[in-house]
């Protein structure tokens, strides 16, 4: 009903809203620049900005065109 996303890890919570461009991380506003989105049923979520407010460091291969996520 709230077309709210929300994901915890540890002591760490992110709530952000279907078509938005910012989230709630333990209660303090974070702006990014894309949002979440349903699609076909599913939801999208920004990669980037959820993997680093768990505190991941992400990562990009030129080369390889690929995505690491390290925790």
């Amino acid at each position: 009903d709230t077309r709210t996303v929300i994901l915890k890890r540890d002591d760490t919570v992110i709530r952000l809203k279907i078509g938005e461009n910012k989230a709630e991380v333990n209660d303090k506003t974070i702006v990014f620049n894309t949002s979440a989105i349903l699609e076909n049923n599913r939801t999208m979520v920004p990669v980037r900005f959820i993997s680093e407010a768990l505190g991941a460091k992400v990562g990009w291969n030129q080369e390889t065109k690929t995505v690491k996520i390290e925790y």
